[in-house]
């Protein structure tokens, strides 16, 4: 039995029979050529997958395709559910290697599972990718982030005008 060879792939196998006057016989090999192809076999598991933009309700996830494709990917099929509710779980497909789910709860942790799909069926599902929500909305971090920016452009117009006053007033 010979293991681990790549899915749809052209094989030559060279048998030789040996035995302990082999050495003495013929100063040629005599072997026999067998040429094999292998079938096509499911995708490997993906082994990256990455957080992207998080938000309240919402996770952005991208994958890198399968190290061996072992033929064209038709779809990616993604489990993902909360934290210790693995009994409820939701699945997506998706032909990209990215995907936004959304309806999810604050503050909340979601494990996520991927795998490819080609003409020879599903691959296994990669390991187990733990990413969390935002415990606040991206939109109200983004205005408090501007708060500082606003209260130091109002005090810095309320200096000008106090100065340029202060000049008309000492020119007269």
């Amino acid at each position: 039995m010979v293991m681990d060879l790549l899915a749809h792939t052209n094989y030559t196998f060279e048998v030789e029979a040996v035995n302990g006057v082999s050495e003495r016989t013929a100063p040629l090999r005599q072997y026999v050529s067998l040429n094999v192809t292998t079938n096509q076999a499911a995708p490997s598991p993906i082994t990256v997958v990455k957080k992207g933009k998080t938000a309240k309700n919402s996770i952005a996830v991208s994958w890198q395709e399968p190290d061996r494709p072992n033929g064209i990917i038709l779809e990616y099929e993604i489990k993902y559910f909360e934290k210790d509710q693995e009994t409820s779980y939701t699945i997506i497909k998706s032909k990209e290697t990215d995907v936004f789910v959304d309806g999810l709860k604050p503050s909340s942790a979601y494990i996520f599972q991927i795998r490819a799909r080609t003409s020879a069926g599903y691959g296994d599902f990669s390991r187990r990718f733990e990413f969390e929500t935002s415990p606040h909305s991206v939109a109200a971090s983004s205005d408090q982030g501007q708060v500082p920016i606003i209260a130091v452009a109002v005090t810095v117009a309320i200096i000008l005008i106090a100065l340029v006053t202060g000049f008309l007033m000492s020119g007269r």
